[in-house]
């Protein structure tokens, strides 16, 4: 994700990343996984929400009234794809030897390339939520497409 990320950011001229980390709330957020998984991206990644607990977090989504929507069942790759044995301390060059054995750059061009862009406009209301994050909702309220 963090590829495709870095891509959109550079053709978006964007200097940083933005994550939901919470250091330790899974296995993909130890330091050491955390680390390892920013290895494939040369932007700065900032991390607001890291030294947060659950609980906090769950306070400002309810403040900033988010959080109903950060709860709906969705599927997504978290949940089909979750080992029984979780690595906590992956490293770089373990990642590496094993990313050698599968050409995933049709995939990211792919992604890539399908990526459309929702400019959110402080002054217009846009109504996501009620849509459930549905991209093609979204796009069709906020360009008429």
């Amino acid at each position: 994700m963090y590829r495709i990320a870095t891509a959109i950011a550079d053709l978006n001229d964007c200097q940083i990343l933005i994550s939901g980390d919470s250091i330790g709330q899974v296995a993909s957020q130890t330091i050491e996984s955390m680390m390892t998984i920013q290895d494939v991206t040369n932007k700065l990644i900032i991390r607001p929400l890291a030294t947060m607990d659950k609980n906090e977090i769950i306070t400002i989504a309810n403040k900033i009234d988010t959080f109903s929507i950060s709860n709906r069942p969705f599927q997504d790759c978290c949940t089909v794809y979750v080992p029984k044995n979780p690595i906590i301390k992956p490293t770089a060059s373990r990642a590496l030897s094993y990313e050698q054995n599968y050409d995933y750059s049709a995939l990211l061009e792919e992604a890539i390339s399908h990526t459309r862009t929702i400019t959110i406009d402080s002054g217009k209301h846009l109504d996501i939520q009620s849509r459930g994050l549905t991209v093609a909702e979204c796009l069709d309220e906020n360009t008429g497409n």
